[in-house]
């Protein structure tokens, strides 16, 4: 279970980096992404935010739902037996309860928005409105959950694991590198065109 959990894990942080590469680190980002593509961008970053939502809660999901095991933390939790492991099940029980802490907002967008489609939540009833979540509180719930495994590693003598180091080659930064180039490249074919007609350079936007 602990290396499956690791595995989710893993590209769960990887998501949310390139997640912040692309939406999160800069307007200049965010505008290139608009010039090349705005709907397309629209829907990626959606779809972005609602695999994070529903990636983050199925970590930190019961051990069983609807009469069938889960992969979680909760779950890894309870498959620890032995007095030999009380502290190490007490430390983990306050790690995975301040994990849910910062999930909480994003539990409520994903159980009633996204696991299922609550009718007052949809009309935008008044008294159904969604709390926000902000880019920090989905943070600290990804970093909750992995320090979670990391105690359990540390306790077994595996060392903890610095998932937000991780090298990803083709990341969001090289998509961005690869739109700037080409969207550079139309222009100058653009205004060459322009300056081949005789026509003026286009005037900046105000």
């Amino acid at each position: 279970m602990r290396d499956a959990l690791w595995q989710e894990l893993a590209r769960l942080h990887a998501k949310w980096r390139i997640f912040k590469q692309l939406f999160g680190t800069s307007t200049e980002n965010v505008e290139l992404l608009n010039r090349a593509a705005v709907s397309f961008a629209g829907v990626v970053q959606d779809s972005m935010v609602m695999d994070l939502f529903v990636s983050t809660g199925r970590l930190l999901d019961p051990p069983r739902s609807v009469g069938k095991e889960n992969l979680s933390l909760p779950g890894l939790l309870a498959a620890l037996h032995g007095d030999d492991l009380a502290d190490l099940r007490a430390r983990l029980e306050a790690l995975i309860a301040d994990a849910q802490s910062h999930y909480s907002n994003a539990k409520q967008h994903r159980n009633r928005r996204l696991a299922h489609s609550d009718l007052q939540t949809l009309l935008r009833a008044s008294d159904a409105q969604l709390p926000a979540v902000s880019r920090r509180e989905i943070e600290s719930a990804i970093n909750g959950v992995a320090a979670c495994l990391n105690e359990v590693d540390a306790s077994t003598g595996r060392g903890r694991t610095q998932f937000t180091e991780v090298i990803q080659p083709g990341d969001g930064d090289a998509l961005l590198r690869v739109l700037k180039s080409g969207l550079d490249a139309q222009e100058e074919h653009i205004r060459r065109k322009r300056e081949a007609a005789g026509l003026p350079p286009d005037k900046p936007a105000v």
